[in-house]
């Protein structure tokens, strides 16, 4: 197909596996619809997320890396052009003479830590830090901010109150969206700070949302807070995300009654104190009765029972709902769960890097995430020094642990001083020796709950 058509159908259909028709019918059927004013139309002509008009062409070389793992490169290149989701290959000065200028971000390949033989393809929206003669443009990133496009975010401490506030007996389950960045469309506008250069000479024009944009998480944010909204409206709940990361909760339907009369005590103090979501940064949350009682929800939907919907396992039938409930509302949507990463109700689940155990009410580090943090400390050590990028990524990784145990921030102050003061090399590398690393347990009470959760930890003391 030529490049012209290519195109012209591209605009016409956008991509994604969301069908338009059964989300207009959902939101209205839930009254969502002036809650979501812009959702439809971000489906039907794309999303617009602030990505600069492109005054002229800048074209700088991908990483290194890039060559180094071609065989890997060409295999992903060759999936997004499978799926659609890339237009071409196309000669670059083509692309340039149908979307006009056009700025790329150079793109890297890198390892997944801990998942041997995946990479992952990284495009740098961030180049060039300072503009220069070679590449006289602002980042892509550069002016866009993520509180222009604010969503819920299912934090520690949300779901710490959340699981507090459960009857006896709940369960929790996990689902992760598949490729969830790439199911959402990006409009026209957009393209042309999307190109991609796949040689010196040829390119592809990403007609998708891509990891690493600044708008990303919200983009992406809005269309899960939308899809929670649709299941709690159907009574399905309480439910929260973390970008892709679901976390579905649901209750034994003997205490259904009295829980839903909690949460409907819990929606008049949201009306009280915040009708409408609350905007910090890139988060949008609801206040409860004081300011340090979060909710991602305004409870304003009773949970149902949906036991004696669908034939079902007799444990299952204890409960408001099972995952055959949330695939009966989220197949028509076309929500392209990924099976692989599905966590079946249980009284504990992983999620955000954390287990829940919501019968021994205790939250620890995963084992997977202490292997992945375990190895990282032993990448770093491997250096005599690091660029800013390698203290911050390592200093990520530790502070979340510190959500189990504080104490570990004591640890990382180091680590701080190098990130806060962009220095462009850090010797800071006694704060993580790998033999201080080991497994605690710590009593972590909750502040205003007596079915307090206990916080079990792997941290650098």
């Amino acid at each position: 197909m030529g490049l012209a058509s290519a195109l012209e159908r591209r605009k016409r259909l956008p991509l994604t596996p969301y069908k338009l028709d059964i989300w207009e019918q959902e939101l209205t059927n839930a009254g969502l619809l002036s809650s979501f004013p812009k959702i439809l139309a971000n489906l039907s002509q794309g999303f617009i997320i602030n990505f600069p008009p492109i005054a002229r062409t800048q074209s700088p070389p991908n990483h290194s890396s890039i060559l180094s793992y071609a065989v890997e490169f060409n295999t992903i290149i060759c999936k997004e052009l499978d799926k659609g989701r890339y237009l071409g290959p196309y000669p670059l000065p083509l692309i340039e003479h149908f979307l006009g200028p056009y700025q790329l971000s150079p793109l890297s390949i890198i390892p997944k830590l801990g998942c041997p033989r995946k990479f992952q393809l990284v495009q740098n929206f961030s180049f060039p830090l300072n503009p220069s003669t070679e590449s006289p443009n602002m980042s892509i990133n550069h002016n866009i901010t993520a509180e222009d496009f604010p969503t819920t975010w299912g934090k520690f401490s949300l779901i710490y109150d959340l699981i507090a506030r459960l009857p006896p007996g709940s369960e929790a389950a996990t689902r992760d969206v598949a490729e969830a960045y790439r199911t959402i469309p990006l409009h026209p506008s957009q393209w042309p700070a999307g190109v991609v250069k796949i040689s010196d000479t040829m390119g592809c024009i990403d007609t998708n949302l891509a990891f690493r944009s600044t708008p990303a998480a919200g983009a992406y944010g809005h269309i899960a807070d939308v899809c929670c909204e649709i299941f709690r409206s159907h009574g399905i709940g309480p439910v929260d995300k973390w970008v892709d990361d679901h976390i579905f909760f649901r209750v034994r339907t003997q205490h259904l009654d009295k829980y839903n009369d909690s949460r409907c005590s819990w929606y008049q103090d949201i009306l009280t104190h915040s009708p409408e979501p609350l905007h910090s940064g890139g988060c949008l949350w609801f206040q409860g009765r004081c300011r340090s009682e979060e909710f991602n929800e305004d409870c304003s939907h009773p949970l149902t029972d949906l036991s004696s919907h669908s034939p079902r396992p007799s444990h299952d039938s204890l409960f408001s709902y099972s995952l055959c409930d949330i695939d009966t509302i989220s197949r028509p949507l076309g929500i392209p769960w990924e099976p692989s990463k599905d966590q079946p109700f249980s009284p504990s689940t992983i999620y955000i890097g954390f287990e829940w155990n919501l019968q021994a009410m205790t939250v620890s580090l995963s084992a997977p995430k202490v292997t992945k943090y375990l190895q990282a400390i032993a990448c770093w050590h491997q250096c005599d020094g690091h660029v800013l990028q390698d203290v911050q990524s390592l200093y990520g990784k530790l502070l979340h642990t510190c959500a189990v145990i504080p104490q570990g921030r004591a640890y990382l102050t180091g680590l701080e001083r190098c990130r806060d003061a962009r220095v462009s090399r850090c010797a800071y590398t006694d704060q993580c020796s790998p033999e201080l690393v080991r497994a605690t347990q710590h009593s972590h009470p909750h502040p205003t709950h007596t079915r307090a959760l206990r916080c079990t930890a792997w941290y650098t003391q």
